[in-house]
């Protein structure tokens, strides 16, 4: 019975680093898969290219609006400071 309990004790420090290892390599592993797969099922974003080409002019503002809001995040007070000039320039 003995020599049982030192070869489970034997096995965990043998299996509980390779364990550890592989979990590790998983957690790196892991989002850089998330990220490519995510990347390739996306739409891709409009951008300021694809934006400049629409011959209308408010879809073409619409499009600079819609990428200026996805790309460049703002802090709620610049946000409500950008909400309360458009509102005041619209005549609202």
């Amino acid at each position: 019975m003995n020599q049982r309990q030192r070869f489970s004790v034997v096995d965990f420090l043998v299996i509980a680093p390779f364990a550890a290892g592989l979990a590790i390599c998983m957690a790196l592993i892991l989002p850089v898969l998330w990220t490519a797969i995510s990347g390739i099922t996306l739409q891709p974003s409009p951008t300021y290219q694809r934006c400049g080409a629409l011959k209308e002019d408010a879809a073409r503002l619409d499009c600079y609006d819609r990428v200026r809001h996805e790309h460049l995040p703002q802090s709620a007070k610049e946000e409500r400071r950008a909400s309360d000039l458009f509102a005041a320039g619209s005549g609202a």
